[in-house]
């Protein structure tokens, strides 16, 4: 299967303007089909330099397909368009001025190309950047995985196909029991380790397909798209042996907390999935922690969702006292 134009930004579709839409369409294609595209415009272009005559020069639009194969497909592609670009000005430049001696023309075709060069790799790097600035925004520095952010925005994905195809979504909400005795006797950079073993644990004992999240301070959070309840709970339950097994190894004195929630009808929003799992979570630590509790939500409920946040943080600050 041809591999897509890389893609950053899928909320661009969201923003205005039909050029917008442009960039959206050419960053949902294959590579090789955007790569066709800038063949296309090389050559297209050729043709109307040559159409126009020598009075009037198009050179400056072959930094349209350098743009386009430099960002949409690679540097290395961006190349050959640029080298491409070259020798098309060549051609074109030898038919309508055949006096001009072939050294000028030549070296009017290498003063070009540098330029084409030196625009794709600049526009190479500039992907690259932004790109790599993208995955940041949506990783938790500390521990490497998925944040808070990045867990919404799948979490939003899995509801949307859980209304398309009417298969079940899962949440597991976990938080670290005693995490502050940890912090005060063996001090924070052992709870940063802690925090990283654990979710190291969770992304290793999860599949590709699922999203394991730090969402705040020692909670955890684990979508299970299209899987239902039984096989979500083999699955938390050997989370749960191997987080125990990793920070018994290590003599840290933790217990987990875990609340799991399927929902076979689709919730409203990702704030009622969060609520509900959060809500299983606290019943696990006021009846004495280091346990999971599983439900079946079988309707929508929205009443969670006009408190929302205030809910949740609600049931943090019970959470602290315990």
């Amino acid at each position: 299967m041809p591999q897509r134009a890389p893609s950053f930004s899928p909320r661009l579709s969201m923003e205005n303007g039909r050029s917008i839409r442009g960039f959206i369409y050419f960053e949902r294609q294959s590579r090789r089909i955007v790569l066709v595209w800038g063949m296309g415009l090389v050559l297209a272009i050729g043709l109307l330099d040559y159409l126009s005559g020598a009075s009037i020069s198009l050179s400056l639009f072959y930094i349209l397909p350098v743009f386009l194969v430099s960002w949409f497909v690679g540097a290395r592609e961006g190349r050959w368009i640029s080298i491409l670009c070259a020798v098309d000005f060549l051609i074109v430049n030898h038919l309508l001025v055949p006096q001009t001696g072939l050294l000028t023309q030549t070296w009017n075709m290498f003063v070009r190309l540098a330029v084409f060069l030196s625009f794709g790799s600049v526009i190479s790097a500039l992907r690259n950047a932004l790109a790599h600035e993208h995955a940041l925004a949506r990783k938790d520095p500390l521990t490497g995985i998925a944040n808070r952010r990045q867990f919404y925005e799948q979490a939003e994905l899995a509801i949307a196909g859980s209304r398309r195809h009417g298969r079940p979504v899962t949440l597991a909400y976990l938080d670290v029991d005693n995490f502050k005795t940890v912090n005060d006797r063996l001090g924070h950079e052992a709870g940063d380790s802690l925090l990283c073993l654990i979710a190291a644990t969770l992304s290793g004992g999860t599949r590709t397909l699922d999203v394991a999240a730090r969402l705040g301070g020692d909670e955890f959070g684990i979508l299970f798209p299209d899987t239902d309840s039984s096989s979500a709970e083999v699955v938390v339950k050997k989370l749960r042996e191997s987080l125990m097994a990793a920070t018994q190894t290590v003599g840290w004195p933790v217990t987990f907390s875990i609340g799991l929630i399927t929902f076979t009808v689709p919730p409203d929003s990702v704030n009622v999935m969060i609520a509900k799992a959060d809500a299983l979570m606290y019943e696990v630590k006021i009846g004495g922690k280091d346990d999971f509790r599983c439900a079946i939500d079988p309707v929508r409920s929205s009443h969670l969702e006009e408190h929302g946040p205030g809910f949740r943080e609600g049931n943090a600050r019970r959470r602290s006292l315990l």
